[in-house]
């Protein structure tokens, strides 16, 4: 019973780790945080390293409440450069 529980939750980490690095390099490509709106501001650089800081350590048991915004974030990113 345990090693199965141990198992999930190492497998829900592990896809937590790839969900963790796919968001941080689309950050870094779009320069789109998941929690941002359709605004567009100027964040200063010491929010933009406390966000990474922060994705890293605790995205990676978090993500599945942000499962939503991580599949339209590339989506969204792609529609805005069609437009402009």
């Amino acid at each position: 019973m345990f090693e199965t529980l141990t198992y999930l939750l190492s497998a829900y980490a592990v896809i937590g780790v790839f969900v963790t690095l796919y968001v941080i390099a689309l950050y870094f490509i779009t320069g789109k945080t998941i929690f941002e709106s359709n605004q567009s501001e100027v964040m200063p650089f010491r929010y933009k390293v406390s966000y990474v800081f922060v994705m890293f350590l605790m995205f990676p048991y978090f993500y599945i409440a942000f499962i939503q915004e991580i599949k339209s974030l590339r989506d969204t990113h792609r529609l805005k450069e069609k437009t402009a």
